[in-house]
């Protein structure tokens, strides 16, 4: 696989997608959703998890790789940000198989390609307190999230390796209609801000290194739990931006 060797440490192009949409399936067939986070799990799941994978993606490459301990990193990420994700799935399809208002009828109905056993723990976690409150929780902030992304299920630097485009490019194409016209007026004026960042950065005058543009992004848009908005993952090795 190719990687973004700047900032990300992540797969690149179709690759990517492909990796991405194998961890969702092999999440859905192989794991219980009987935790709140990957980081949970437990290793004898990881491994088998990591087991299959290796079956389907060069895994010894990232592994021997110069740069593994990125590259590796950015694959433990991938793994949590895809068990979150088909939790989330697996929640929406338990509220509507009865939900917490017919709990027989949702263990009734497993969805399909889950394992029977595994759709019964996730059941029997959606009605923890621990699940209840963080969920409620995490409802709440999403209700204050303004920003919608249009740019569908790939990661920013994906379509910038599948397009030739540039990250702020990429940027406004997720944030715009099919008329160009951006979803909301907070974050288009989030995308001249941005511009003028990089401008700048470099006095327009020459190209940016990946350190000025993460430190724009970083400035203009923010990060959140090791995540650059507009870009990706943040790495714990990255140095700080001076």
């Amino acid at each position: 696989m190719v990687y973004d060797r700047d900032i990300t440490f992540d797969p690149l192009g179709e690759a990517k997608d492909m990796f991405s949409r194998e961890i969702g399936k092999t999440m859905w067939q192989m794991v219980p959703f009987d935790k709140w986070t990957w980081k949970k799990v437990s290793p004898t799941i990881k491994n088998t998890v990591s087991q299959h994978l290796g079956t389907k993606f060069d895994l010894d490459q990232m592994y021997q790789d110069v740069q593994a301990n990125m590259l590796t990193e950015t694959f433990q990420a991938t793994l949590l940000k895809g068990y979150r994700e088909r939790k989330v799935d697996a929640k929406e399809y338990f509220m509507l198989v009865g939900g917490y208002e017919d709990i027989p009828r949702a263990l009734a109905n497993p969805p399909e390609g889950m394992e029977v056993d595994n759709w019964k723990k996730a059941v029997e976690y959606f009605q923890t307190d621990e699940h209840i409150i963080a969920s409620d929780r995490n409802k709440k902030v999403r209700e204050m999230q303004t920003n919608v992304n249009r740019g569908g299920s790939s990661s920013y630097n994906s379509t910038c390796y599948k397009k030739n485009l540039k990250r702020v490019e990429t940027f406004r194409k997720a944030h715009t209609d099919r008329d160009g016209v951006f979803v909301t007026a907070e974050v288009e004026q989030q995308y001249n801000r941005l511009v003028e960042e990089l401008l700048e950065q470099t006095q327009g005058e020459s190209e940016l290194t990946p350190a000025q543009e993460r430190a724009s992004y970083e400035k203009v848009l923010g990060e959140r739990c090791g995540h650059i908005r507009g870009i990706g993952c943040k790495h714990s090795a990255l140095p700080p931006i001076s």
